[in-house]
């Protein structure tokens, strides 16, 4: 797993090293999302590729709740009009991560998969630093391996599937409201 996270870590740093050349309708963004803070860390940074795409890459963490994992999505957008940053945009999602203690299913602790999504952006007052964000996305996550000497209890069924499906970072239907910040 920790080949996947390094794997991920250096393809996301190679891509944003390409996008030296920002100008002010193609900015670099810091992305916050309130609404996982409630169980751990969520953000993010997206850099321009060039008019139309960008490269977002999110850590995401739950630490305050009963599954303790943390993931690392790179997502690649394509932008209906031709300013990044800003207006609606297909997203191409790739994510993996790991469960530190508790798992959802069947006690495999490591999770990869991809996805699609739509989203929009939207600056906010007149120097455009603020900008609000609405995604939803379709993933599809695989989870693997095998926890040596688990002494984990079975949480109830539709516990586990309300985390898997809605509100965990490996989950299938993801959809996210958030704050960007313009460096």
């Amino acid at each position: 797993m920790r080949v996947l996270f390094t794997i991920l870590l250096v393809a996301t740093v190679s891509f944003t090293t390409i996008a030296q050349n920002q100008t002010e309708n193609h900015p670099t963004l810091i992305s916050v999302k309130p609404l996982p803070l409630f169980f751990g860390l969520n953000a993010g940074i997206e850099t321009p590729l060039s008019s139309k795409f960008s490269l977002k890459t999110e850590v995401n963490s739950h630490f305050y709740y009963d599954y303790k994992n943390i993931a690392v999505s790179p997502t690649l957008k394509w932008y209906f009009n031709d300013e990044v940053s800003n207006g609606f945009h297909l997203n191409l999602k790739t994510f993996g991560g790991y469960f530190f203690d508790e798992t959802v299913f069947d006690d495999k602790p490591y999770y990869i998969g991809g996805g699609v999504g739509i989203g929009w952006i939207s600056p906010q007052y007149k120097d455009n630093r603020l900008r609000f964000f609405a995604e939803i996305n379709l993933k599809y996550p695989h989870l693997f391996g095998n926890r040596v000497n688990s002494t984990n209890p079975e949480k109830d069924g539709a516990y586990k599937i309300l985390y898997m499906y809605y509100l965990s970072p490996a989950s299938v239907i993801e959809s996210n409201l958030g704050f960007a910040f313009r460096l």
